[in-house]
């Protein structure tokens, strides 16, 4: 479908009141018929104009996340137990203690650890034997 022009949005914007919501359908399959447009395009076209008038754009899109989260894995319970030689028990008796980091939940039976947390975990414990040697 060809692009709209400055001169068709005049005529919507002439032919419509303030809002999407209160158009008389008649008045939109009019206006389409005379711009040879679809009913849906000339309504959804009017939608668009009531946005940008009233300046109420589309919402930004969500920032991009940070260039270290880009990479980010979630590890399940097998691959921590596997990164960090510890038996699920201890994990949990761990995390119990606050020692060891928390999960993520993912839905109503799952949850992951971020790979980072893990790896951060995993660094201070060698920090911490290099330090006690």
């Amino acid at each position: 479908m060809p692009r709209w022009t400055p001169t068709e949005d005049d005529a919507v914007r002439a032919a419509c009141a303030a809002n999407a919501r209160d158009y008389d359908p008649a008045r939109i399959r009019r206006l389409a018929d005379v711009l040879g447009r679809s009913y849906a395009a000339v309504k959804q076209r009017i939608h668009n104009l009531d946005l940008h008038v009233r300046g109420e754009h589309e919402p930004d899109p969500a920032p991009a996340p940070p260039p270290e989260l880009l990479e980010e894995r979630l590890l399940r319970r097998r691959e921590v137990m596997e990164r960090t030689s510890l038996p699920h028990s201890t994990l949990y008796a761990m995390m119990a203690r606050g020692e060891f980091p928390r999960p993520v939940k993912l839905g109503k039976q799952a949850v992951a650890w971020p790979a980072s947390h893990v790896q951060k975990w995993i660094a201070e414990q060698v920090a911490r034997a290099e330090t006690n040697r």
